[in-house]
């Protein structure tokens, strides 16, 4: 407001002064030195604000200049940072892409290990039930022989129970060991090998009656199975009471 008011005054003067008539002093008194030297002060003091004006407004030119050029490098950073986000959204996007190819490879890679390994456990279980069907028979003793052939029938007819061919297992080695001690018992009998054969005797009867058992389990198995599958029936009874009385005398 102040330099406003400063130059309207600098240019009323320098209107004043060219419009004003100038008369030619004629004397020296005529002329006013102090109105003079007031109007000079005057217009000094205008050309100051002047200049302090423009001093002003060439700073705050460049002052803007500055900020339009700060306004642009900040643009010019927002355009990078947009193309690097841009850059990053590509790249997430082509790394999820390859990482579902992978999942997918993984998936069928591991569908396929699946199927192999069915396959081989598959093998492996009939080989393994072939194996078994065909044990070969003990024939140590009567009773060794009939256990043995009484396995290798359950296992033919499609018997696997664990259970009963552990205990099967367990009554043909019983039987294989009484028939192999019984065929080892020197000869004159004593008192003690008198003892030993009532205990084989009982050990014997014992292992007879389990096999009864067992025989009766097997045959009620098969009886279920013959519904579902057709399968030679297992028609071998056992004969332990016609044990070879002769051979374990002797």
């Amino acid at each position: 407001m102040l330099k406003t008011q400063a130059v309207k005054n600098v240019q009323t003067t320098q209107h004043d002064l060219k419009t004003k008539p100038y008369n030619k002093p004629t004397d020296h008194s005529d002329i006013s030195e102090d109105h003079y030297t007031g109007d000079l002060a005057e217009v000094h003091e205008c050309n100051a604000v002047l200049s302090d004006g423009h001093n002003q407004l060439d700073m705050q030119r460049q002052e803007i200049d500055y900020k339009l050029q700060e306004l642009a490098a900040q643009n010019g950073k927002v355009a990078e940072l947009e193309r690097m986000l841009l850059e990053l959204k590509e790249h997430e996007q082509r790394n999820t892409e390859l990482l579902e190819t992978l999942m997918d490879n993984l998936q069928q890679n591991g569908h396929d290990i699946h199927q192999s390994n069915d396959a081989n456990q598959h093998v492996a279980n009939i080989e393994e039930r072939v194996i078994e069907k065909y044990t070969p028979v003990c024939s140590c003793g009567v009773l060794s022989t009939e256990i043995s052939t009484l396995r290798l029938s359950y296992l033919q007819s499609g018997g696997n129970d664990p259970q009963i061919l552990a205990h099967l297992q367990h009554l043909l080695d019983a039987a294989i060991k009484l028939e192999t001690q019984a065929g080892k018992a020197p000869l004159p009998k004593t008192k003690r090998q008198r003892d030993n054969r009532r205990y084989m005797s009982r050990e014997l009867v014992s292992t007879e009656l389990e096999n009864q058992r067992l025989e009766e389990e097997i045959m009620k198995l098969e009886f279920r199975k013959r519904t579902s599958r057709t399968t030679p029936h297992c028609n071998i009874r056992l004969r332990s009471r016609q044990y070879d009385k002769n051979k374990i005398a002797s």
